[in-house]
């Protein structure tokens, strides 16, 4: 058996580590090759299912004292994402699970039970809400953007909500 001598032992332990190493490619794909560390994070905090948007109205009706009245309408209902801090709202979504895509064509036809003078028969539309709070990196450290902010989806059937409502 030959007996290396401490310098050939390093260079040889080397060689042997380096040609078992994964490869690291430097230069102009540098950037592509290591992702750069979040700057933003988004936390979810709740989820409201079947949440009844009151500033989504489909329709609203209104008829003479003891009458009866019937909204029946079709309107385009398309997601909302609250955002702050130089944050995308394209990123925000993707974070929380909605599609910026997202809309719903959603018809209203609900009839109102007897009416008194000046009440209106309402219809909204009805998604799923979201509350979140946005996180930014500020010379390392997170730093919370503008509150807790609110997203609301439709959902993709027809989905309303007929009631009292101004």
């Amino acid at each position: 058996m030959k007996t290396l001598s401490p310098r050939r032992l390093l260079v040889s332990t080397v060689a042997t580590a380096a040609a078992l190493a994964p490869t690291l490619t430097f230069g102009a794909d540098q950037a592509l090759a290591v992702p750069a560390p979040p700057t933003h994070k988004v936390e979810l905090s709740r989820t409201v299912k079947d949440k009844v948007d009151f500033r989504r109205l489909v329709g609203r009706c209104t008829t003479t004292d003891g009458g009866t009245c019937t909204i029946g309408t079709v309107k385009s209902i398309t997601t909302t994402v609250s955002v702050s801090g130089g944050v995308s709202v394209s990123f925000v979504a993707g974070q929380i699970g909605f599609s910026t895509s997202q809309s719903s064509s959603t018809t209203a036809n609900c009839t109102s039970p007897k009416l008194k003078s000046g009440q209106a028969w309402s219809a909204y539309a009805r998604g799923t809400g979201k509350y979140y709070t946005i996180w930014n990196k500020v010379s390392g450290h997170w730093v919370q953007q503008g509150g807790i902010h609110y997203a609301w989806e439709p959902h993709t059937f027809p989905d309303i909500w007929c009631g009292f409502y101004l």
